[in-house]
C-alpha cells in the first residue's frame, strides 16, 4: 500500500509528466540529472548515473494497449482493493512495477529508455538467454559480480507459483539479510538489491528457497 500512495504522490509533482509515460518494456533505466527536474526543465542527465529497474512482464500483459503510468496506478489501486478479475497478477507482482517507477525516479531522476532487456547487464549473453529457458525450477543471475557497492539478484520460476525467500548467508552460516519474502508468480522476472558495499570483502552465499527446492550461488564482494 506505501509504494501505491507514493507513486499517486509522485504522479502529482507538477509538470513531471509521469502519469501520460507509456510502459514499452520490462526494464527501465533512467538517469540523475544536473539540476531538479522537478521544477527546471534544462536539467540535463549525468552519464554513469544510470540505473535499471525491471516492470514485470505479467504486469505489461495486463495493461496491455492502456499501459500509461496512470494506467498502472489505477490498477495497482484496484489490486489493493482486490476488485481485479481472477487470473490478473498478484498484489506482491504489482508492489514490484509499483516500486520500479518510485525507485527510477527517485530524487526526479531522467528516463533513458524503456528495453526489452536490461541493458546494465554485466554478465555474458549465455547467462540472459540461462536465466530464460533454463529447465531447473528456478533461475537467477547477480550482476555485477564481483560487487562492491549494490548487487542485483534477478531470479524467475519457471512454471510454477512459490512463496519464495532470497537470503544472504556469510561463509560461516550466519545469515546476513532477508533480500525477499513473498509470494513470486510463474514466469515473473524479479529483482532484488544487496547492499554489498555495507559489508567486509569476501565471498557469500545467496539462497533462493522455494517450494521446489533451494538455489544457492556466490556473491563476491570486493573494496
Amino acid at each position: 500500500m506505501a509504494q501505491t500512495i507514493t507513486l499517486g504522490l509522485n504522479l502529482r509533482v507538477p509538470g513531471s509528466g509521469l502519469g501520460a509515460m507509456p510502459i514499452t518494456g520490462p526494464y527501465m533505466v533512467t538517469l540523475a540529472s544536473s539540476g531538479n527536474l522537478c521544477n527546471d526543465p534544462s536539467a540535463t542527465p549525468i552519464p554513469g548515473t544510470e540505473i535499471v529497474r525491471m516492470i514485470p512482464t505479467s504486469v505489461l500483459a495486463y495493461l496491455g494497449a492502456n499501459n500509461t503510468v496512470q494506467d498502472l496506478f489505477e490498477a495497482a489501486n484496484q489490486a489493493l482493493a482486490g476488485t481485479l478479475p481472477a487470473g490478473a497478477p498478484s498484489l506482491s507482482t504489482w508492489n514490484s512495477a509499483v516500486s520500479a517507477f518510485n525507485e527510477g525516479f527517485d530524487e526526479c531522476r531522467i528516463l533513458a529508455g524503456f528495453y526489452p532487456t536490461n541493458p546494465l547487464d554485466t554478465t555474458n549473453s549465455t547467462t540472459n538467454n540461462r536465466l530464460f529457458n533454463s529447465t531447473e525450477p528456478v533461475a537467477a543471475q547477480v550482476y555485477p559480480n564481483p560487487a562492491s557497492d549494490l548487487a542485483n539478484i534477478e531470479f524467475i520460476l519457471n512454471g510454477f507459483d512459490s512463496d519464495v525467500q532470497v537470503e544472504v548467508f556469510d561463509l560461516n552460516g550466519t545469515r546476513i539479510d532477508v533480500l525477499f519474502n513473498a509470494t513470486a508468480d510463474s514466469d515473473v522476472r524479479y529483482r532484488v538489491e544487496f547492499k554489498a558495499g555495507e559489508l567486509p570483502a569476501g565471498v557469500y552465499m545467496y539462497h533462493i528457497t522455494t517450494s521446489k527446492g533451494v538455489l544457492t550461488d556466490k556473491i563476491t564482494v570486493v573494496k
